[in-house]
């Protein structure tokens, strides 16, 4: 498996017209195979910069079960993929070492949570079962044989994206005859061999630097806290993917990029769901905050690290200071040094709280007024 792409584009949605389009969509793109399968009423599609194998249909014809999480260790990597009924959830690919596992169970959590409809452990592989080890909470798994990916059926394989859709195919035999003449012509004139192949174009997430907005005076220590739980639990979202969090004293705000997700799904997956106002142009989610009573931190400020010791870089500007830190890990209590710090710093203020997802981690960005 470690030659099989597991990048690519991926949407599933359970009207055939939607597919048609996202195809097209990824036809201009530049993406050159693709692969569409049906489960349930959802339609599944993947596409590609080149021909590969669709690891997710691989897996879900080897292990038939609605819901699953199967995991496979096969160093250098750890690959994973999750579904629920007609829902992808992931498809991850991990350094096979204590942190990629680490990072597995982290972002399989909420998969894996003892629910009517969590996810069932598949373990593939001899090494998996001796190479991993288990969270406490974990369900007992079922051992699966190992999977060659190297030979998959026929079937999960992509195909040229130039092809039809197969509900499309059954209509078009006359048309697809007329232009196989056309494209022949095409060839023997060269035409088709001067163009260009374009590469797939990502799009980049937005730039860091908003338009400032009228705020409160500050930010108390304890609502950083507080709303920086958030980053935990949109770290790894089905179908959709965070690119940055803003938090001001009146309004919080999420960036997101779908891969596959509908807007729908999106707020499914977000505590206090209705609260989130959806700004569809600007794919932007954002809440008002209440002002929270004040809640005390000092009790769990006891004997810190310094802010050079816990990472953060420090930066001079014009109306204060920004602490910046790579590789935040929400959850860790990794804010309690610039919490004790900032007991110190009696004339500074927390006016906003930034973070932009890179990886597993996120870059972290504390702006301080004077």
């Amino acid at each position: 498996m470690s030659h099989v792409n597991i990048h690519g584009w991926r949407y599933h949605s359970t009207r055939r017209r939607d597919i048609q389009q996202q195809l097209k969509t990824a036809r201009q793109h530049g993406f050159q195979h693709y692969r569409v399968q049906r489960y349930g009423q959802s339609y599944w599609l993947y596409c590609t910069a080149e021909a590969s194998v669709d690891v997710v249909a691989e897996a879900r014809s080897q292990v038939d079960l609605p819901a699953a999480l199967v995991v496979h260790w096969l160093p250098p990597w750890l690959y994973a993929v999750a579904w629920r009924d007609e829902q992808l959830l992931g498809v991850l690919r991990l350094p096979a070492d204590q942190g990629g596992e680490a990072s597995l169970w982290q972002v399989s959590q909420r998969w894996l949570a003892p629910t009517a409809n969590a996810c069932q452990l598949v373990l593939v592989g001899s090494d998996t079962v001796t190479a991993l080890t288990l969270p406490e909470t974990t369900a007992p798994p079922i051992s699966h044989p190992a999977i060659d990916w190297q030979t998959p059926t026929r079937t999960n394989q992509t195909v040229s994206i130039r092809r039809s859709l197969p509900w499309l195919r059954r209509w078009q035999v006359s048309a697809v005859s007329i232009a196989g003449v056309v494209l022949l012509v095409a060839l023997l004139s060269g035409t088709l061999l001067k163009q260009p192949v374009p590469e797939p174009i990502l799009a980049p997430p937005p730039p860091l630097t908003t338009a400032p907005d009228e705020i409160l005076p500050q930010l108390a220590p304890a609502e950083v806290a507080q709303r920086a739980g958030l980053l935990q639990q949109v770290s790894y979202l089905a179908g959709w993917r965070v690119q940055r969090w803003q938090l001001t004293p009146t309004v919080e705000r999420l960036w997101v990029m779908p891969s596959y997700g509908t807007p729908a799904e999106l707020l499914l997956q977000l505590p206090d769901a209705a609260h989130w106002h959806w700004e569809e142009q600007e794919r932007i989610l954002s809440r008002s905050l209440p002002r929270l009573d004040a809640v005390a931190v000092e009790t769990i400020l006891e004997e810190q690290s310094s802010l050079d010791e816990a990472g953060f870089k420090v930066t001079t500007t014009a109306t204060g200071m920004v602490l910046a830190k790579s590789e935040f890990q929400p959850g860790q209590n990794q804010l309690l040094p610039v919490f004790a710090w900032l007991q110190t710093q009696p004339h500074l203020r927390v006016t906003q709280v930034t973070a932009e997802q890179q990886g597993l981690h996120w870059h972290l960005k504390v702006e301080l007024t004077a």
